[in-house]
């Protein structure tokens, strides 16, 4: 019985380090926007009246940034850090 770690043992380094790095890159397009909203919620004046509280927030300025700068406002500053991440990664699996 083969076992999915034999498996991954016999591919050549470079092509688990290249696997690692699109993986990381892809889970981080994924995840940006949420890291967006949840810089600008630890942002916010810790007195200010909030209308929105709870799971509600989050949402709330997804759809106010999407609406007032665009879709593409959600993933500004991506190709830095996506290239930082897919860097990282490809250099820890060699």
């Amino acid at each position: 019985m083969t076992g999915y770690a034999s498996e991954l043992d016999t591919l050549p380094p470079l092509v688990q380090a290249f696997s690692g790095a699109i993986g990381s890159a892809s889970a981080n397009i994924l995840t940006y926007p949420l890291d967006l909203v949840t810089t600008r919620v630890q942002l916010d004046p810790p007195g200010k009246n909030r209308k929105y509280r709870g799971f509600a927030r989050p949402i709330h300025l997804l759809r106010n940034i999407a609406r007032r700068d665009g879709i593409v406002a959600l993933y500004g500053g991506i190709a830095t850090d996506t290239g930082a991440t897919i860097l990282s990664r490809y250099v820890f699996q060699q």
